[in-house]
């Protein structure tokens, strides 16, 4: 079991970097043995500017080349894996990418942690899911560093670095070396294979040079969907690079980058866990379904529809749903407790209809260019920053992801429900005149297979001018940022009836309640509107579009107290347009239902286009003192702003932008750090610890339709707070070995946060907050670890030949994350180590590593949603948790060769 005090007391972080990670700096400082193996100095860009990451008040980390080399470290997730205060999960599907810092979850609305390329916002928000995008975590080609910066960073990043950043920064070709370049290969024992080259010439000696990069990779993915036999979790990239470096012989440089990738990825291997199982027991006429180990019956705080609040002795002997069956039980399932590490026996997901296979997957097309122009002067420093992204994203994967058939009380059955067999049975009057239904319908359960397919189209355009400069103690920096985003999106999400549920008979149930015209309820055919669900995987595209335009201008003033005192004061002014356009048709009323468009206000049958703008300005300031006490001590204290702006929710299921606005998000951080060098530079300790006060959060929401069907929506909590500590520590005894820790303690808790205030409490927000007004205060953040840590342990040799060789040992850790908002759902504890050895001359470089090297099988990720596959009496859909699964213990080889 995982000590977190013992770790808090023992454990602290680095720079995340050891001696093989990050642009270093030669020191006059050797240790008392008379051999250099310092700890290097970390030079970074975090502030637009070049600094040593120990004497900057940001808690910063850096991965550098040689670790970005060593460990393939490429994407979000691999960063995420080497930097503990860092963590990266995948929502519903994969454009719904959710990078957290410091606990700063993001459930809904605008991921909270800029994503940049060499300083340019790159960062982007989906429209019909939650999260980043597809496209912020494509792989990317030669990294000279990443850099991590932690707390809010709107002043100097500009738009949406709302709780920090990651910056990547590419490597430039160097006018003043040589032709120089290599080629890598990669392959492990499932299957996985990658290639990638890179080759820089020199067109103009000491002034221009160009640096090409190409990339392709193919892996299958270790499990497979056991209805199609498909893979799942691979994936194809083909990718290449183009870089131009020029450096004039006076004031000026250059440098021009573009970059085009192609990915294509396989479904995911998820597995999932309903609370509730359509299996029935003997005698259950209602075919309710059963309740599964690791789930129970729960009592529906206040009651529903007018059943009065059950208790739970009563629900744990009721059938689930019971209120919806005409029981005076008003209970519903839920999944309690730690999650079931499931296995591959979970996945049971449905093929493409039309073609038997596996669904699509994703596809990602995506290409950049940038542009750095840059003119120093005697006192003054002028950049010029402009950025251009053109992304295409496609998303095919059964949603639902289950392929079970429901059950059946068999053929002619039907005639005993009176719903079913007579006009009126239950009215005022009853009314049992015979129908004259269909004598051979089956009473079956209710259920819907339903997939995602959607389209995205991204064009970004953003331009940078940046003037800095010092005179006497004071340092200054202006800025000017514009950045604009169209996106396209088409949401042809589609829902159809179960090959094993009576179509004719729920038809005759559903007209009922979806059809005030029918003459005769009952009889589908004395319908005007409803003619029938959907039997088949039917297209209800859906346009929706969202324009983003932002300028702002900061600046940022440091002044020098003394020699080793400094004062800085910074802040930035922004505003923020978004316009929405969207076609009003609902993938439940329109598309299963089948039914035509109405708008009851103005009687029309044809849906127009909606247009919404929502905008925002804000002020962010950000203040701090930072004082060198010697040269290897340095402490600092901050406070600063975070802004998110509000939006239109996008992710309930249909295109009506009419309603759900919500508000945007504050944050203020407080922050204080130490960071040290110590023992002639051969430890670095350093830590932080910070409290953040965070308003009005984007959260998702329970929504109910008219029909009964729950769905989710997006809203606002009151107020929310973060607070936590990093331990970072490096430690060099010798010039051979090297030994890391890293601990990020992060609690969070939701002050205010009460559905009552905003709207009416779902179902589920009922069951999940424990009360009536479905009021979360006191609960925790989804998707959120408390304690997560890194450790490394690392010895370097050398051959008599001169050649190096290393052997290191990492271990990864991350503590239990809820999976719901009322925190009755978890996921457990994750210890994780990889083992990596290698060898390497002068042109030569073999490395081997094990991933995963005790095979532990707890998930990747996992998300607590709603699941259509079995809705009892066809209205509630069951709450449910996809665990993604975890790739077992891989081998693998990567060789490289450089010329």
């Amino acid at each position: 079991m995982f000590k977190k005090n013992a770790i808090a007391a023992a454990v602290v972080v680095a720079t995340q970097v050891a001696g093989n990670t990050a642009v270093a700096q030669e020191r006059e400082v050797h240790s008392l043995r008379g051999d250099d193996f310092l700890i290097e100095e970390v030079l970074v860009t975090a502030r637009k500017k070049v600094e040593s990451a120990q004497s900057i008040p940001i808690a910063i980390d850096a991965i550098g080349a040689a670790q970005l080399d060593e460990k393939a470290i490429t994407t979000l997730a691999d960063v995420a894996k080497y930097t503990p205060s860092l963590n990266f999960q995948q929502g519903v599907l994969p454009n719904d990418t959710r990078p957290v810092i410091r606990g700063v979850n993001i459930s809904r609305g605008r991921p909270n942690v800029a994503v940049l390329i060499d300083g340019i916002d790159v960062s982007s928000e989906t429209l019909t899911v939650a999260g980043g995008g597809a496209f912020v975590n494509t792989s990317l080609l030669d990294l000279e560093r990443v850099e991590v910066i932690k707390g809010p960073q709107s002043v100097t990043y500009g738009r949406s670095a709302f709780a920090g950043a990651v910056n990547y920064v590419t490597k430039r070709p160097d006018p003043t070396e040589g032709f120089d370049g290599y080629a890598e290969g990669e392959y492990s024992e499932h299957g996985y294979w990658k290639g990638q080259a890179h080759l820089t010439v020199p067109l103009v000696q000491d002034r221009l040079a160009a640096g090409f990069s190409v990339l392709t990779s193919d892996y299958d993915g270790y499990y497979e969907n056991p209805n199609t036999g498909g893979d799942l979790g691979g994936v194809e990239q083909d990718g290449f690079a183009l870089s131009l470096n020029y450096l004039s012989n006076g004031n000026f440089s250059a440098y021009f980058r573009t970059e085009y990738t192609e990915e294509n990825y396989t479904p995911r291997p998820i597995a999932v866990q309903q609370s509730i199982l359509n299996d029935v027991m003997p005698g259950d006429f209602f075919l309710s379904g059963t309740i599964p180990e690791g789930a129970a019956n729960v009592p529906i705080p206040g009651g529903i529809r007018g059943v009065p609040e059950t208790s739970a002795e009563d629900c744990a002997a009721a059938i689930p749903f019971g209120y919806l069956f005409g029981r005076q039980t008003a209970c519903a399932s839920m999944i309690l407790g730690e999650m079931r590490t499931l296995d591959e026996s979970y996945i049971d997901q449905s093929p493409n209809p039309e073609t038997g296979d596996d669904f699509d997957g994703t596809a990602v097309e995506n290409l950049r260019v940038s542009l750095e122009l840059a003119w120093s002067f005697d006192t003054i420093d002028v950049v010029s920053l402009t950025g251009y992204t053109d992304n295409s994203t496609s998303v095919s994967e059964d949603f639902d992801l289950s392929n079970f058939d429901l059950v059946s009380l068999g053929p002619g059955s039907a005639v005993f429900d009176p719903q079913y067999s007579f006009a009126d049975p239950f009215g005022d009057i009853p009314d049992f005149t015979p129908l004259g239904n269909d004598p051979t319908a089956a009473m079956t359960q209710f259920g819907v297979n339903t997939n995602s397919d959607t389209s995205f189209d991204y064009q970004q355009i953003s331009q940078e001018l940046r003037v800095s400069g010092d005179v006497g103690n004071l340092e200054w920096m202006v800025d000017a940022l514009y950045w604009q985003e169209d996106m396209d999106a088409v949401m042809n999400q589609m829902w159809w009836a179960r090959e094993s549920m009576d179509v004719t008979y729920w038809n005759a149930i559903l007209s009922r309640f979806a059809d005030p015209t029918c003459t005769t309820p009952g009889r589908v055919d004395t319908c005007m509107f409803f003619t029938g669900v959907q039997t088949e995987m039917t297209p209800n595209p859906i346009p929706m579009s969202r324009d983003t335009k932002h300028w702002s201008v900061a600046a940022s003033f440091t002044y020098s107290l003394t020699d080793s005192l400094r004062l800085t004061a910074e802040g930035r002014y922004l505003e923020e347009d978004l316009s929405y356009e969207s076609l009003p048709l609902d993938t439940f009323n329109n598309g299963f239902l089948n039914m035509p468009y109405f708008n009851p206000l103005t009687g029309s049958f044809t849906p127009e286009v909606q247009k919404r703008d929502v905008d925002a300005d804000a002020f962010v300031p950000r203040v701090s003192v930072d004082w060198q006490i010697n040269d290897n001590v340095f402490t600092y204290a901050s406070a600063g702003k975070g802004f998110k702006p509000g939006g239109i929710a996008t992710t309930d299921g249909n295109g009506d932008i009419s309603t759900g606005e919500y508000k945007p998000e504050e944050l203020w951080a407080y922050e204080f750090g130490v960071k040290t060098d110590l023992l002639e530079n051969r430890l670095r300790l350093n830590g932080a610890v910070f409290l953040y006060d965070y308003t009005d959060q984007q959260v998702p929401f329970f929504v109910t339709s008219p029909l009964g069907v729950t769905n989710v929506s997006v809203t606002n909590a009151g107020e929310s707070e973060i607070r936590g500590f990093e331990l970072e520590a490096t430690y060099r005894p010798s010039v051979n070995w090297t030994f890391m820790a890293a601990y990020t303690h992060s609690e969070n808790e939701f002050i205010d946060f009460n559905i009552s205030d905003v709207g009416t409490p779902g179902t589920y927000d009922l069951v999940m907050s424990g009360n009536a007004e479905g009021d979360f205060s006191g609960k925790s953040f989804t998707n959120t670890p408390e304690d997560t840590a890194i450790m490394s342990i690392r010895y370097d040799g050398q051959f008599g030949n001169g050649w190096h060789y290393f052997t290191e040992v990492f271990g990864n850790y991350m503590s239990e994350r809820y999976m719901d908002q009322g925190n009755m759902t978890w996921l457990p504890e994750t210890w994780l180590a990889d083992f990596t050895a290698g060898i390497s001359g002068e042109k030569w470089a073999l490395t081997a590593y094990v991933n995963n090297l005790t095979d532990e099988d707890v998930p990747v990720s996992g998300l607590g949603n709603v699941s259509y596959g079995f809705m009892p009496a066809g209205q509630i859909p069951p709450f449910s948790v996809g665990q993604t699964l975890r790739d077992p213990r891989t081998f693998g080889l990567r060789a490289r060769v450089s010329f």
